[in-house]
């Protein structure tokens, strides 16, 4: 058994070299709620995937890391586990298979499903987005920095004029640490752009969210519903 996970590792490490990485935005997991990272292997090999999810506080959860998909297989990672409240989450995934990552919520008989694609992570210093573009939306940002940040949100009325460290300039902030994601309701910015700032410049993602319908499928009281297992 050891040397099969030994094995496994260094065909992980070995192909971390050539494989994407891709991080995937605004999970969740919480009471009837989970995410599901589904995999497919349309190739003649065996092929391994690596997968690290952070939620709360930036920690990572004891999912994997590390899978082997068969060939012509298909798996899921599950994100999921006894929680009283919604967790959000993210996930690093090292892989050159095709992922589909979505989010199931259940609401009785309905079992909601939102669609989550890959995010491109950069350098984040300073963005300015028109306030038509982030109003009454989900502003989703992620730090994949080792270090904590600073972000400050303000309005202005030019893309680029001191943005929030201008004097007299109304300034919200919020401390981002380590790998942790954070989700801001945007209502008014008062001002035609939205600035953002973080006080230490990093790797990090910045996601905008709407409220717009998943698909949804209706089980009756015959219907039975595979949950998986919990996280331990």
């Amino acid at each position: 058994m050891g040397s099969c996970r030994w094995l496994l590792a260094a065909s992980v490490l070995a192909n971390a070299l050539l494989a994407r990485t891709m991080e995937i935005p605004a999970l969740a997991y919480g009471p009837n709620i989970w995410s599901i990272l589904r995999f497919s292997n349309d190739s003649e090999s065996p092929q391994p995937v690596n997968v690290d999810v952070y939620c709360k506080d930036g920690q990572r959860l004891p999912i994997g890391p590390m899978f082997e998909i068969g060939p012509h297989q298909t798996h899921d990672v599950r994100v999921e586990g006894p929680a009283s409240d919604v967790s959000s989450c993210w996930a690093r995934v090292v892989s050159d298979l095709e992922v589909r990552a979505f989010v199931q919520v259940l609401n009785g008989d309905q079992l909601e499903t939102f669609d989550r694609r890959p995010a491109e992570a950069r350098n984040f210093a300073t963005r300015t987005i028109p306030a038509q573009e982030v109003e009454d939306k989900h502003l989703y940002f992620a730090n994949l920095a080792e270090m904590p940040t600073v972000l400050a949100f303000c309005g202005a009325n030019q893309s680029r004029l001191g943005g929030c460290q201008k004097s007299g300039t109304a300034v919200f902030r919020i401390v981002v640490k380590p790998r942790e994601a954070v989700k801001l309701d945007v209502k008014t910015v008062g001002e035609k752009y939205l600035v953002i700032e973080s006080s230490r410049p990093g790797l990090a993602m910045t996601v905008l969210f709407s409220d717009d319908p998943g698909r949804t499928r209706f089980y009756s009281a015959e219907s039975t519903i595979d949950f998986g297992r919990p996280l331990k």
